[in-house]
């Protein structure tokens, strides 16, 4: 999430090459249609020292570790003093175009605090009441026939007041969207502590279980080997000895799993390697169980190029997204492909269930959150993927029509190695 100021002290770079494009285009067309008396060079050497600022500013910008109001307060004090000058030399108190100082004061209003803004005030009080001393002390530059001008003089205020407004609902709405995206970004990233949070709490949950399970399962580990030696000297139905078997095999699927779960509690983030979508794909069918992967049509095009990925976790997530397609499926088939959009990997199972409802969708990556019969899942799958993909900067996507299926697709960009 990008810091306040520096939001702002970007927008503020950006309004000053608009400020400087403008004033240009007004001094300009000031000296051709309005009055050929105007000192040129003055005015666009003042609009020439601007824009050089704002190639200072935007060096000094990318050289900022630590953002603070000091620049953009600097650059709008400096501001200030160049449209008291370009009113100075273009005619003083008598130039309508003084109402761009309320431009200023309008940008000081968004982008600082109190104290600040009214200092920008001050500063823009103090260049408005300068324009009257500097009229008295330059006489001759200004003109002392003030009736005149007057005629000029309420026509150009018309326009001023025109650029003026213009100015400022233009600066204020590109600030306040800023500034309301920013809002959104702190919004999203607490949304992300509180879920990395909740993932947490499951992996300290998932590693009291692993310890506490672990004896139990040593115990049916045991009887089960020893109910199998009986069955064999017994020489009953091989059936029965092919379930027990099945028994103790399962058994030890059991605590290998528990036992990752222990080791990934105590360890950091897993290092990405290179690694090819088919890699993945059979990474998880293996860790399938049979009768679902027979269910298991892999799309024949998946694309060939390696993505920097963890493969555990991406395996993982691929299993469960396949749990769920079998589960919602019932004996139908479930299609996996994976391929490239727009530099982003975009792997999708798709199955051949019921859908779900908008209201299931919405919440289907809550934790604890199943639509599944009872003892059937307890809403951890889908929630644990989105963290897990949120972690690497990518996404989970869920599409569902009632009656058509649902597509799970994990989104993910291009990571270098």
């Amino acid at each position: 999430m990008e810091d306040v100021h520096k939001i702002n002290l970007r927008w503020l770079i950006r309004l000053r090459w608009l400020f400087a494009g403008g004033q240009l285009a007004i001094v300009l067309l000031a000296h051709e249609f309005v009055d050929r008396t105007l000192p040129l060079n003055q005015l666009l050497l003042l609009v020439g020292f601007q824009a050089l600022s704002n190639v200072a500013a935007v060096l000094r910008q990318r050289r900022l570790t630590r953002w603070s109001h000091r620049p953009i307060v600097g650059l709008m004090m400096l501001d200030v003093l160049i449209l008291t000058g370009l009113l100075h030399v273009g005619g003083g108190a008598q130039n309508p175009f003084s109402f761009l100082y309320l431009v200023h004061i309008a940008l000081g209003a968004v982008l600082l605090s109190s104290p600040w803004t009214w200092l920008i005030v001050a500063a823009t009080i103090g260049g408005y009441g300068a324009l009257f001393f500097l009229s008295d002390l330059f006489p001759a530059q200004h003109g002392a026939d003030v009736g005149h001008h007057f005629h000029g003089h309420l026509r150009g205020m018309w326009v001023a007041f025109c650029v003026t407004a213009t100015l400022m609902v233009f600066s204020v709405h590109r600030i306040t969207v800023a500034l309301a995206r920013r809002d959104r970004e702190l919004t999203e990233a607490r949304a992300y502590a509180a879920q990395a949070e909740k993932l947490a709490s499951l992996t300290t949950l998932a590693a009291g279980a692993a310890h506490e399970l672990a004896t139990p399962l040593s115990t049916i580990a045991v009887a089960s080997k020893e109910l199998e030696r009986q069955l064999t000297r017994a020489a009953v139905d091989a059936e029965a000895i092919a379930d027990a078997r099945l028994i103790r095999e399962q058994v030890d699927r059991c605590r290998d799993i528990l036992t990752q779960l222990a080791n990934r509690a105590g360890e950091g983030a897993e290092v990405p390697q290179m690694v090819t979508v088919a890699a993945l794909v059979a990474d998880a069918r293996a860790a399938l169980w049979p009768e679902l992967d027979r269910r298991v049509v892999v799309d024949s095009e998946l694309t060939a190029e390696k993505w920097c990925l963890p493969r555990r976790t991406m395996c993982q997530a691929i299993v469960a997204l396949i749990d769920n397609a079998g589960d919602a499926s019932a004996e139908g088939m479930i299609r996996l492909s994976g391929r490239i959009e727009a530099g982003r990997l975009m792997i999708t199972v798709e199955d051949s269930g019921c859908g779900m409802s908008e209201e299931i969708l919405r919440r289907a990556t809550e934790p604890f959150f199943t639509s599944k019969d009872a003892g059937r899942g307890m809403g951890l799958g889908l929630f644990v993927v989105d963290a897990a993909l949120k972690r690497l900067g990518g996404r989970l996507e869920l599409r569902s029509q009632t009656g058509r299926g649902t597509v799970a697709g994990l989104v993910l960009p291009k990571v270098e190695a």
